[in-house]
C-alpha cells in the first residue's frame, strides 16, 4: 500500500499574454503580489502562433514566461488560477480600451521536475479538475533531457520557443530543491528521465 506523503514543492511559473507594455506591467506587478518576486524571465516574444485572442485582445501582443522565487504546493493551483482571474478582470478594469477588452492573460501553473503543468478554466479530455471550476494541464513533459510536446500542448509551447527559459528554470529548481533538502538527490528527483 502507498503512502500518503506531502508533495515536493514545485516552481510557479505564469505565462502571459500582453496587449501592450502597460499591460505587461500591470501584470508583472499583480503577479508579484502573490507569487512574490521572479528570479527567471523568458524575453517577450511576438505572439503570433495563433488568431484566437485578437478578438478581445487586438493584435501585437507579446508573450512572456516568468518563474517565481519562492516554491510552493502543487495542490494550490486551484487557487493560483482563480487569483489570476482576479487579475486580468482588474488590469481590464484599468487598462481596456477601444477593442481591446482584455489586456492581458495569465496562465499561472508549475515546474515539476519532469513536466511543466498550466491552469485552465476550460474542461477538455486530457484536464483533471481540481477544484472552483479550475482544471490541470500537463503541457510539456521533459524527455531524455529535452522539452517534448504532447497531441494538446499549444502551439507555442511546441515550438521550443521557451526552452531556453524552462531549461534556466528547471536548473534553478533543481538547485532549489537540493538547497532545501540538504543535498538529497533523491529529494531533488534528479534520477531517471527528468534529464
Amino acid at each position: 500500500m502507498g503512502i500518503v506523503g506531502a508533495p515536493i514543492p514545485v516552481k510557479p511559473v505564469a505565462a502571459v499574454l500582453a496587449a501592450g507594455e502597460a499591460a505587461m506591467e500591470a501584470a508583472r506587478e499583480s503577479l508579484a503580489a502573490v507569487f512574490g518576486p521572479t528570479d527567471i524571465a523568458s524575453d517577450p516574444i511576438p505572439f503570433e502562433f495563433t488568431d484566437y485572442y485578437r478578438g478581445e485582445m487586438g493584435d501585437s501582443l507579446l508573450r512572456v514566461l516568468w518563474a517565481f522565487e519562492r516554491l510552493a504546493d502543487p495542490g494550490a493551483l486551484a487557487d493560483w488560477k482563480l487569483a489570476t482571474q482576479r487579475m486580468e478582470a482588474d488590469i481590464a478594469t484599468r487598462l481596456a480600451r477601444g477593442a481591446v477588452s482584455r489586456p492581458a492573460n495569465l496562465d499561472p501553473g508549475y515546474l515539476a521536475r519532469d513536466r511543466l503543468v498550466l491552469a485552465s478554466t476550460k474542461d477538455r479530455e486530457q484536464r483533471i479538475y481540481l477544484s472552483r471550476g479550475i482544471y490541470a494541464e500537463v503541457t510539456l513533459i521533459r524527455r531524455h533531457g529535452r522539452w517534448t510536446p504532447l497531441p494538446w500542448t499549444f502551439p507555442d509551447f511546441a515550438s521550443g520557443a521557451y526552452d531556453g527559459f524552462l531549461d534556466a528554470s528547471l536548473a534553478k529548481y533543481k538547485a532549489q530543491l537540493r538547497k532545501t533538502a540538504g543535498g538529497s538527490a533523491a529529494h531533488a528527483g534528479l534520477g531517471g528521465n527528468a534529464g
